[in-house]
């Protein structure tokens, strides 16, 4: 590819000082799919940058595009030598459906499935050392089930899912042992009980919005912070109460079954040794009689029932064996008594444990996130070194849905930072680096690969007006520039819905805007023209879309500032690009030939 590198003092420049215009160099293209196929095409087109994305997970299927695992030591020699011969960058995307960093299953959270997707990203960060030599590994903030579906008022102000979102949206807790997902809207009601100012049982009903409020009175005066597990424990307040109340009363009961039991143990003992010793039994019968009428023991009398004719006669003839089957029952009352007792003493101890093990859903995800992030660059800075890499092997999450935790940029900014110090952190700690060494190594192996095109799903979202809109998206541009977040950049195209991947310029996407102000950053990094909404045959206009919304040329015609979209059609038509170098199975057959038709030997 020529480039507009070099001027000759005669050139003229159609385009007035001070207009922005993109090195062509700097735009890539991204392919999905097969891989190997997509390497040599792009290179064929006379792109510089490709990233090669994986759609598959699991068991790949090298038909359907397979995964990282589908190309073997040879293919990805084979690629990488292909990429180095003609000068091209290769960098690597992992698949979008790898599944959620932070675990969550859609119902929960599963160190399972959290290990699942970290198994996802560690096998295209090694195809991306051995492919790729290096580069960025482009890893989604949320897919399937996203991270943790959140109220989108409670990111952003600016945004509404729906009308009453601000009054509904949940609070939401998980438990870090279990990884259970608490979800409580604001609006939920329930009965609370009381003893009034009379002395009277009364009742009011309340809802979880009362509750926060309460909690926020309280935390302001003791000016701590607001702890949204104090919420659901003054929520499960009644609960305990229930449990503790049903406790102390089966447990009285159990203690006086326990003593009516070891009395009537008693009695049946000084009975027995009556027997034994042959003495008047009858008479010891009567005055055991006696004894069960004035404890108010007698047949029906602690039932609350009219007397029965067999116990009565029982009573009279033999009260020893109505005696024996009195102790009985009362033994059975004690252990059952005692074990509801227990029951609920326990599941009131349980309840307040998983008080005390509840944390802020988002702060349990973030901290998960960044676990993930951590452990995949700690790899791939080992990879790097193992490998002798030339270029530094970077995990690179991508923000993507509005509905899910992560994809807001002042989320996906701390998302990048929290991982960044958690990576030097363990690089301290468990490698004895030096603390600024360890940040810089961090800050060069988790870069982000930032989405304008996703960023652009928040418009369907958003409460003001387009022109608003558009100066919420450069504000969050700056603030990601300005903290130096950004390492790669995806660049395609929607009307504000969903992630169709049009071409640039095709939707209302500002990326000349957006990658003016990462220019002006310092940024220098690639920018990637994503396909997939072009029709068949026609994917490469994403990239000449991006060179044209860019203003990148490509080379003079007629003295004259060219674009790729001014002679898109020509140029992929009747004058053949080819690369510099084929290598391995990439040579298409014995007899092509380069554009001069001199043959391939």
């Amino acid at each position: 590819m020529e480039t507009s590198n070099y001027w000759h003092s005669l050139d003229r420049r159609p385009i007035k000082e001070g207009d922005f215009s993109l090195d062509p160099l700097k735009l890539g293209i991204s392919h999905g799919g097969q891989v190997d196929e997509g390497l040599k095409v792009n290179i064929f087109r006379g792109a510089k940058s490709v990233e090669l994305a994986f759609f598959g997970t699991g068991k790949g299927q090298r038909g359907q595009g397979g995964t990282p695992e589908s190309y073997g030591h040879n293919e990805r020699e084979e690629m990488r030598q292909l990429a180095r011969l003609n000068e091209v960058e290769i960098s690597t995307h992992a698949a979008p459906d790898l599944g959620p960093l932070s675990g969550f299953t859609g119902q929960g959270f599963s160190r399972e499935q959290k290990e699942q997707s970290m198994h996802e990203i560690r096998r295209a960060t090694e195809f991306g050392a051995e492919a790729a030599g290096g580069g960025a590994v482009v890893v989604h903030i949320g897919s399937r089930h996203g991270e943790l579906p959140r109220a989108l008022v409670e990111a952003d102000d600016k945004f509404l899912m729906y009308s009453k979102e601000k009054e509904r949206m949940p609070i939401q807790l998980v438990n870090e042992k279990t990884g259970q997902l608490i979800n409580i809207p604001l609006d939920h009601s329930f009965i609370h009980s009381f003893v009034n100012e009379k002395g009277e049982l009364d009742r009011t009903t309340r809802t979880f919005k009362d509750l926060l409020e309460d909690e926020q009175k309280r935390a302001k005066e003791a000016n701590e912070p607001v702890k949204l597990a104090n919420v659901y424990g003054s929520y499960t307040k009644h609960q305990e109460e229930l449990m503790r109340g049903e406790r102390d009363r089966f447990w009285i009961l159990a203690k006086e079954e326990r003593k009516q039991f070891e009395k009537l143990k008693e009695m049946t003992e000084e009975f027995e040794e009556i027997q034994k010793k042959g003495q008047n039994v009858d008479f010891a019968r009567k005055m055991l009689r006696k004894e069960l009428q004035e404890r108010g023991m007698l047949p029906g009398q602690e039932r609350g029932k009219l007397y029965e004719e067999e116990e009565v006669k029982e009573y009279l003839e033999k009260p020893e064996n109505f005696l024996q089957r009195l102790k009985e029952e009362r033994e059975k009352n004690y252990l059952a008594h005692k074990e509801i007792a227990t029951s609920r003493d326990r599941e009131l101890y349980q309840l307040k444990q998983q008080t005390e093990e509840l944390k802020p859903a988002q702060e349990y995800v973030l901290d998960e996130i960044k676990d993930s992030l951590a452990r995949s660059a700690l790899h791939a800075y080992d990879l790097e070194k193992q490998q002798h890499l030339e270029r530094p092997l970077f995990i690179s999450p991508e923000n993507w849905s509005p509905e899910s935790y992560g994809s807001h940029p002042k989320e996906y900014k701390e998302i990048i930072q929290q991982s960044r110090e958690e990576m030097a952190k363990r690089l301290v700690e468990q490698r004895g680096m030096k603390q600024a060494e360890a940040r810089k190594i961090a800050e060069d192996h988790i870069q982000g690969t930032f989405d304008v095109g996703h960023l652009n799903f928040w418009k369907k979202y958003f409460t003001g007006s387009d022109e608003q809109f558009k100066e919420w998206m450069s504000k969050q541009f700056s603030e990601l520039s300005k903290n130096n977040i950004i390492g790669n950049v995806h660049i395609h195209d929607n009307f504000g819905y969903h992630d169709e991947h049009l071409s640039p310029g095709e939707g209302n996407v500002p990326i000349e805007e957006f990658v003016q102000k990462l220019e002006k950053s310092g940024y220098t990094g690639k920018y990637i023209a994503e396909v997939g909404g072009q029709k068949e045959g026609f994917h490469h206009t994403s990239w000449t879309g991006a060179m044209n919304v860019l203003n990148s040329p490509v080379y003079r015609v007629d003295n004259q500032y060219a674009r790729w979209s001014d002679i898109e059609r020509s140029y992929f038509g009747s004058v053949p690009q080819s690369p510099g170098f084929l290598v391995g199975d990439m040579v298409p057959s014995k007899d092509w030939t380069l554009w001069s038709e001199v043959g391939l030997e």
